[in-house]
């Protein structure tokens, strides 16, 4: 019988689950339900044009990789060629994987932590509000360990590279064929390591330090990211006033500096109005605008002005 049930492994363009041990030392006790779904190849699956699946991870940990596939699944199809299946998963865990992590007992629960979030991120930084952010990581651990301390310990990347080869093999294929960007490039790295002799084809993007990850250091992820905050002020200037809101005619440095008078000292929030939006820009906003937008500067360059 198929590891996808009754649903057919030819074809499937809405999410389905797949069966796997959740701990894999002992496969006979209790499973996890793996979501996928996939934009099937061009070409014939009996054929010899045929190449079989290319797994994609999109990051977090914790994205949804069934979301990826439903946004870009034929882009990525095009980018590869019609002999290949394109294949997201919900790592173990996560969205519409089961069992599914969550340290909250209700919807609401989880709002109002969220919300208590979001006040704090509005203080100014300081030794009691760096205090409190690490009182509340700490009251965050011992929710996990009371409440999902059964799955916990399972809910992994080791884990879930295994879960990718058994997905892989699932589709008749012994080497996994994979994309992974982010923290998905910590998976296929940890899958490479695990599985050197099950790897055929391998992209990592957006490269994240392994070994910093690993030791839980992350000493290393924000490395560049002025440089990369100084590429949009050279662009700036080169595209001009019209396309730029900080372009200033005394070239990028000046602009540069434009920024850092927005950013101190802390200004008092001002409401906006647009068509489709409303809410209130304060200094929290400026910063957490500038800053993810330097994770994507391409994609999120607009963002900026």
């Amino acid at each position: 019988m198929s590891l996808f049930g009754t649903l057919a492994i030819t074809i499937f363009n809405v999410p389905v689950s797949m069966w796997v041990p959740l701990n894999y030392s002992e496969p006979a006790n209790k499973s996890a339900a793996i979501a996928l779904i996939r934009v099937p190849a061009a070409v014939d699956p009996n054929s010899s044009a045929y190449r079989g699946p290319v797994l994609f991870n999109h990051g977090g940990p914790g994205g949804s990789g069934v979301n990826l596939i439903l946004r870009k699944g034929k882009d990525f199809a095009t980018i590869l060629g019609p002999q290949f299946d394109i294949v997201g998963f919900d790592p173990r865990g996560i969205t519409r994987s089961t069992p599914r992590i969550s340290f909250f007992e209700s919807s609401t629960e989880r709002e109002l932590w969220d919300y208590r979030t979001l006040q704090e991120l509005s203080q100014t930084s300081g030794p009691t509000t760096i205090a409190e952010k690490l009182s509340r990581s700490q009251l965050r651990n011992i929710l996990a360990k009371e409440r999902a301390r059964d799955i916990l310990p399972f809910m992994n990347t080791d884990n879930t590279a295994r879960d990718m080869l058994t997905i892989t093999e699932a589709h008749g294929f012994s080497k996994l064929k994979y994309w992974g960007f982010s923290y998905g490039s910590i998976l296929g790295s940890t899958f490479a390591a695990m599985f050197p002799d099950k790897v055929e084809r391998l992209t990592i993007d957006g490269v994240a330090d392994a070994e910093d990850y690993y030791e839980t250091g992350w000493r290393t992820s924000l490395r560049d990211t002025s440089k990369t905050l100084q590429v949009f002020f050279n662009t700036c200037f080169s595209i001009g006033p019209s396309k730029c809101a900080f372009y200033d005619d005394n070239g990028p440095s000046e602009a540069n500096l434009s920024i850092y008078t927005l950013l101190s000292p802390p200004k008092k929030p001002f409401p906006v109005l647009t068509a489709p939006l409303y809410g209130l820009v304060d200094y929290n906003r400026l910063q957490v605008t500038i800053f993810t937008s330097l994770y994507s500067p391409y994609a999120l360059r607009p963002s900026l002005g």
